[in-house]
């Protein structure tokens, strides 16, 4: 991403085939004002992902990963204390 988008507040990747660690991490310094995040079936995005929103886009109030990959105590732990 070569701009900012700190107005955006809601983002809906659903089904998204290009949801990868690198676009997740982009989208969260990026887009540091989201508010919504939906990574419905994001199964292929690691820890580092979660980390990174939850590190950047701390005005987040929901984040939809039903259906992703694998979640951690780490995963929750780190979204819930930023």
């Amino acid at each position: 991403m070569s701009t900012h988008c700190n107005g955006l507040q809601s983002l809906d990747l659903l089904y998204s085939r290009q949801k990868t660690d690198v676009s997740i991490i982009s989208v969260s310094t990026h887009c540091t004002g989201l508010q919504l995040l939906d990574l419905f079936h994001s199964r292929q995005i690691a820890d580092v992902s979660i980390i990174s929103i939850s590190s950047h886009c701390t005005g987040l109030q929901s984040l939809d990963l039903l259906y992703s990959r694998q979640k951690t105590d780490d995963d929750i732990i780190s979204v819930s204390t930023h």
